[in-house]
């Protein structure tokens, strides 16, 4: 009986089966969405590897390639230089193509190095 009563409106007796499908559908679309905005878990390797890219960059003036990511949806791909690394404020300042944006280290998803990528 407790069972019954903690999840009421799934097991009603009073549901119409068609609420009772929408509501499956309602949960499975839920569900789906967290998964696309979970972000992906980055291993300790891959953020060192990453960190010394975006120093290299900093410091050397190597050109990167920086995925990120601000919503489950869009993507985006900037290729240039770090000039500024502000770990207070979280973020990283990428000039590309000649603006420079600003980039929460939250949403990145990737580094790569543009000799890398055009091998």
């Amino acid at each position: 009986m407790p069972a019954k009563m903690f999840n009421q409106f799934i097991c009603s007796s009073l549901m119409l089966p068609e609420h009772r499908e929408a509501l499956n559908r309602h949960n499975l679309a839920l569900r789906e969405q967290e998964k696309k905005m979970r972000r992906p878990s980055i291993a300790e390797q891959q953020r060192e590897l990453w960190d010394r890219l975006l120093h290299d960059s900093l410091h050397q003036g190597k050109e990167l390639m920086v995925t990120t990511t601000m919503n489950e949806k869009d993507s985006q791909l900037l290729k240039g230089v770090v000039c500024k690394i502000d770990p207070l404020q979280q973020e990283i300042r990428i000039k590309a193509g000649g603006n420079v944006r600003r980039v929460p280290v939250g949403s990145v998803v990737a580094v790569e190095s543009v000799r890398a990528v055009d091998k």
